[in-house]
């Protein structure tokens, strides 16, 4: 009697033990598939837009391009960051809105072209990616003919899939170049002037 008992709990801690291995390693493998994805998104998100950069032929991109990218591109952190995070916080939902729409206005008609002149005869080699304050950078390396140059992605992590918020060519970065320009315009006129100024750029570069 003391040995069917004996057996019968061997029998259910080996079921228990066998349970709990076959648990864990399915969240191990959970885990692995989670971090593999994990790393592929940012990659992801510039293939495709890439892909849509080389689209179209030259002049000005079909209304699909710009309908498109903002699936891949975050123009509110980027007029965030560009404006700077402190001054940012400041604003009402109204202006953060309209600050967004003229960043965008300007990246659409002074970029999309110079981005697909860019990408349209090269190729990228994707290589690593690393995160830092909740942001990814990809880099890759442009090759154009025998000719290659560094292009570095940030990406934020907000959202499920990473979207674009700043591209650096070589040493050249979209987000530091609109800082640059935007701040020394909010310091002597302030944001009401800065917006006006920024939506009258956008409405040039569109004519």
């Amino acid at each position: 009697m003391h040995s069917v008992r004996v057996f019968r709990f061997t029998s259910l801690s080996s079921l228990f033990y066998v349970r709990v291995l076959t648990f864990s390693f399915i969240v191990l493998l959970t885990i692995i598939g989670t971090s593999a994805g994990a790393a592929q998104t940012g990659k992801a998100t510039v293939e495709k837009l890439v892909t849509l950069f080389k689209s179209w032929d030259q002049g000005v991109p079909p209304a699909k391009v710009f309908s498109e990218a903002t699936d891949y591109i975050d123009y509110s952190s980027m007029a965030e960051q560009a404006l700077g995070v402190d001054q940012w916080s400041k604003l009402n939902e109204k202006d953060k809105n309209a600050f967004a729409a003229a960043i965008k206005k300007l990246v659409e008609q002074r970029y999309y072209p110079r981005w697909h002149k860019l990408f349209a005869k090269g190729s990228l080699t994707y290589g690593g990616e690393s995160s830092k304050n909740g942001d990814i950078t990809l880099n890759t390396i442009l090759n154009v003919n025998k000719k290659s140059q560094d292009v570095a992605w940030r990406l934020n992590s907000k959202s499920a899939a990473p979207k674009v918020i700043s591209l650096r060519v070589d040493e050249k970065d979209l987000l530091n170049v609109l800082h640059q320009r935007i701040s020394p315009k909010l310091k002597k006129a302030g944001f009401p002037a800065l917006l006006s100024w920024l939506q009258n750029k956008a409405a040039q570069e569109d004519n």
